[in-house]
């Protein structure tokens, strides 16, 4: 079909190997830490990272999309949510790494580098990104930059019932993965050129956090 191309560039997911590490970027779907938790448990990796505060775009964390159980539940952030889905499918807390700054996709993936350095963590070889479905070539894109010498293996987690099968047939899905392009296309060359600019200010947040 005519959209095969972009179906084949936007839902990239490749089968996962055993890792270092398991990162998580900021959602309000649980489904992501279920994703990563199954993957914990099969044995694929030993520790896993959830990061994100909210969104860049609001004010403070909106609370979970889904699953409804958490709905009603308050978190102060993406990372904390995330957390609590982790706990709730056995994952030890000792496993769990948060970051708790990240307000788009690539602060998530600059946070997480610069929390592992902070901790003086290995930096991983090789990563299993769990993020959602239509959000695999974005995701893994940032994250290959910013660790570009890890093998990055991005496993989805299926929401908001799109998929690289359904996606063209609802209105939802379309906007959804067109915007996943569009986003590519503005987002990526801003991110390559501003690169220094934003990675020290980061730099610099987490310096004067650690100061207070």
């Amino acid at each position: 079909m005519y959209f095969d191309r972009i179906t084949d560039f936007i839902f990239r997911s490749e089968k996962p190997e055993k890792a270092d590490m398991i990162f998580i970027p900021g959602s309000g779907y649980g489904e992501l830490a279920q994703k990563a938790a199954q993957l914990y448990q099969e044995g694929y990796a030993k520790k896993i990272v959830v990061s994100g505060k909210y969104s860049i775009l609001q004010s403070r964390f909106q609370g979970a999309v889904s699953p409804a159980r958490y709905q009603n539940l308050l978190f102060e952030t993406e990372s904390d949510f995330l957390k609590q889905v982790l706990l709730d499918c056995q994952v030890r807390e000792g496993d769990i790494i948060q970051e708790k700054r990240a307000a788009f996709t690539y602060e998530n993936a600059l946070y997480i580098r610069m929390l592992l350095e902070q901790m003086e963590e290995t930096i991983p070889e090789k990563i299993l990104l769990v993020c959602q479905a239509f959000h695999g070539a974005r995701a893994g894109m940032y994250f290959q930059s910013v660790f570009p010498d890890a093998k990055i293996l991005v496993c989805p987690a299926e929401t908001q019932g799109i998929n690289r099968e359904n996606w063209y047939q609802q209105e939802h899905g379309i906007r959804i993965v067109c915007g996943e392009v569009e986003r590519i296309g503005t987002q990526f060359p801003d991110m390559i050129l501003g690169r220094e600019q934003t990675e020290k200010r980061c730099r610099k947040s987490c310096h004067k956090s650690d100061s207070l």
